[in-house]
């Protein structure tokens, strides 16, 4: 079994049952390739790029929490 993880087709999936959603497709590209790439030993990322990735990681799961109607801020059950 192949899983393609794709964010921005994820989105627009999301757009289509929640017409309020919006994300930066820009940022939703590179949290695919970095996850992703991540994966393979010859990627190489600097510590100010991972940084940046974490941050928004981190912003689109506040936003999806959100939407959710969960507490972004309580830690997740898992």
């Amino acid at each position: 079994m192949c899983i393609t993880v794709d964010l921005v087709g994820l989105s627009i999936s999301l757009k289509n049952c929640d017409h309020e959603w919006r994300w930066d497709e820009n940022e939703l590209e590179d949290l695919t390739e970095s996850g992703v790439m991540n994966r393979y030993p010859s990627f190489d990322i600097s510590r100010e790029e991972i940084l940046e990735i974490k941050e928004m990681a981190g912003r689109l799961r506040q936003a999806l929490l959100l939407r959710l109607g969960l507490n972004p801020q309580e830690p997740s059950p898992c």
